[in-house]
């Protein structure tokens, strides 16, 4: 029999995996909207190069957000099925798939905006370290590393986060 406790596990799982539908969305919908509208009228790249670095790839290099967004949808599917409500990984990650999904948001409008402005430059490099955090945080509350886990219980929901710490183009 079920008790009171398990409903309510099994209810705040479900906000857990709804927050995450809703996190990869956000994401996608945004990463795709401040090139096409483009934000602040300059798109991702131009941003980038009007900063010199010794570092940028070369474009063809970002082929890899394929895969990224790719993968992004893929954990979104896997963790919403219903056979996941009651999945550990679920409550472990809780509402931080989500806040990192809103901080890269918020990091891609400063970016955009920052373009000939380099004090938001600055801003949006520690809005990234932010989002560095709640993905590390995530990693830890998975506890990678620590235990042996069959791959494939672990990289739907670890291979979109770690991916998205690198920011977007």
């Amino acid at each position: 029999m079920i008790n009171l406790d398990q409903t309510m596990e099994v209810q705040n799982y479900l906000k857990y995996q709804a927050a995450n539908v809703v996190a990869v969305v956000l994401a996608l919908a945004m990463n795709f909207l401040v090139d096409f509208i483009p934000l602040n009228g300059v798109n991702t790249a131009q941003v980038s190069d009007s900063y010199p670095n010794l570092f940028t790839p070369p474009g063809y290099v970002f082929a890899i957000w394929g895969i990224i967004y790719i993968l992004a949808i893929v954990f979104m599917a896997y963790q919403a099925r219903p056979s996941q409500r009651q999945a550990g990984y679920i409550g472990k990650i809780g509402y931080l798939y989500l806040l990192s999904s809103v901080i890269n948001v918020t990091w891609l409008a400063i970016f955009h905006y920052s373009y000939g402005v380099t004090s938001l430059y600055l801003v949006s490099t520690v809005v990234l370290l932010l989002l560095l955090a709640v993905l590390l945080a995530i990693y830890v509350r998975l506890g990678i590393g620590k235990a042996r886990s069959h791959i494939g219980r672990n990289w739907p929901c670890t291979s979109p986060s770690a991916s998205t710490s690198a920011g977007s183009r």
